[in-house]
């Protein structure tokens, strides 16, 4: 009768610990591979709520500025660097670097000659060495991307910021090893600290057509168009051809404004596309700042002329010292080489006007003046500070393009989870399988053993049952004996 708790006793524990194979994992932080299902479950929820939030990775067109290219008649070992020296020494706390952008034929687009190795150095004047914020090698996963690479580093005084390549890739159109870099933000909070700053380099090639040059580095075009994918959409302003009136902003009170970013006209997504882009901003703008709506005392903020094609963008910005002013007025200004009126591009517009003051837009909500001739398809003046550009909500420059970083960084994540998902399912599956045809055959066994069981005490109680009968037919017959005898 003790057989029977023993034989069921030790299939519940071979069940139990088939049970526990399926479910045992170790913890790791370096790797998925060492993560639970649940975890991995759980961060693939995190990534697909967090993606619709994200501004959108889309790419300029038209004609526009490239960036910066170093020789490419050099070893992929040689000292390539490039310096942006700041106007004054200032605390920074970030570096973006958006990387040239090349279509390949396998691919599609990829960053172009972006060093897989590199480190950013920084100082003061009085700091000619700098020291290392930052540091990439040829183990890091920064590569291959479109989006721009974040770099935030601890909080430093610095007059110069410097990139120097330890190694270098090659470039698609004919493997030969060089650097090439779009742009290059240096920020100090959300301002970008590296517009229009001195460039230096340890070589720096033109190219054909002037759009390559260190120049481009910080002139604030990016490959990229901002597209925060959120909130309400705004059409743009423009006039009507051959109409360029002044255009004043009221900002209700008095600001230092030190910056003023403008957000051309969109082009249509038509392939090809209708013009080559800038079009609405005048080649020659010049903008006043007063604190009264006569301009009785004006104050020249920014003399913008546009000496070529690449000097234009999706936004352009400027930077003046700071002076405080209520009024704003955009004045288009007849040079003789001004295009004729008759010209599709000789009109004024904006996708929006952003006067910041302190890293704050101000003239968000404000209203704007303009005497215009009034058309039916034309959008309100309001268009031109509502916040918004034709794909939604416009965001700060750092903000936007740590969004970019942050999409690049979870779309390059999300593919490895699900992989990983789906192999730990057909595992658990596969396991799932085994455990059931285990399980059955530990079932069948306890069946078995319990037969057997049952079997050897019928034969027990058989075998009693014959000694009992033996033992009563001795005794019987020595009774009967007895008598016979008596």
């Amino acid at each position: 009768m003790k057989k029977i708790p023993s034989t069921l006793a030790y299939a519940f524990v071979l069940l139990c610990a088939l049970s526990t194979q399926l479910t045992a994992t170790t913890q790791s932080e370096k790797s998925i591979k060492h993560w639970t299902v649940s975890h991995l479950e759980e961060r693939l929820a995190e990534i697909d709520n967090e993606l619709p939030q994200l501004s959108q990775l889309s790419l300029r067109g038209g004609v526009g500025a490239i960036g910066y290219r170093s020789t490419w008649w050099q070893d992929s070992e040689d000292n390539t660097w490039i310096e942006v020296q700041l106007d004054h020494t200032v605390s920074i706390d970030c570096v973006v670097l958006a990387p040239t952008i090349w279509r390949t034929s396998k691919d599609g687009f990829q960053a172009d000659a972006f060093p897989p190795a590199f480190r950013i150095l920084a100082g003061t004047e009085n700091d000619p060495k700098g020291q290392v914020v930052a540091e990439f090698d040829e183990h890091d996963t920064h590569l291959p991307r479109i989006a721009p690479l974040v770099i935030p580093i601890e909080p430093m005084r610095a007059a110069w910021v410097r990139l120097e390549a330890t190694q270098l890739s090659t470039r698609y159109y004919d493997n030969y090893p060089c650097l090439q870099l779009a742009e290059f933000f240096i920020f100090s909070g959300t301002e970008n600290v590296a517009l229009h700053q001195t460039v230096r380099a340890s070589s720096n090639v033109t190219g054909v057509g002037g759009a390559w040059d260190q120049r481009y580095l910080v002139d604030g075009h990016s490959p990229y168009l901002m597209h925060s994918g959120r909130g309400m959409h705004s059409q743009p302003f423009k006039t009507k051809t051959g109409e360029r009136p002044p255009l004043t902003i009221d900002l209700e009170d008095n600001y230092p404004i030190s910056r003023i970013r403008l957000h051309a006209l969109e082009q249509d997504d038509t392939v090809p596309q209708v013009s080559a882009g800038g079009l609405g901003i005048p080649e020659h703008l010049k903008i006043w700042g007063a604190t009264d709506a006569p301009f009785t005392d004006p104050i020249l903020l920014f003399n913008y002329r546009k000496n070529s094609i690449y000097d234009s963008g999706p936004f352009i910005e400027f930077t003046f010292p700071e002076q405080h002013v209520r009024f704003v007025q955009l004045l288009a200004q007849e040079d003789n080489n001004s295009m004729p009126l008759k010209s599709i591009a000789n009109r004024i517009g904006f996708a929006e006007v952003e006067l910041l003051s302190r890293g704050k837009n101000v003239a968000e909500g404000k209203p704007a003046q303009m005497e215009y001739t009034q058309l039916e398809w034309m959008r309100p003046l309001s268009a031109l500070t509502d916040g918004s550009n034709l794909y939604g909500k416009l965001l700060p420059i750092r903000k936007w393009l740590e969004e970019l970083a942050l999409r690049h960084e979870l779309q390059t994540e999300r593919p490895l989870i699900v992989a990983e998902l789906s192999q730990r399912y057909a595992q658990q599956k596969q396991r799932l399988r085994l455990m059931t045809s285990l399980a059955v055959a530990a079932v069948l066994i306890v069946v078995f053993l319990i037969l057997i069981e049952r079997n050897l005490r019928l034969k027990l109680v058989v075998r009693t049952r014959k000694r009992i009968a033996a033992n009563l037919h001795d005794e019987l017959g020595a009774n009967l004996h007895a008598i016979g005898m008596l």
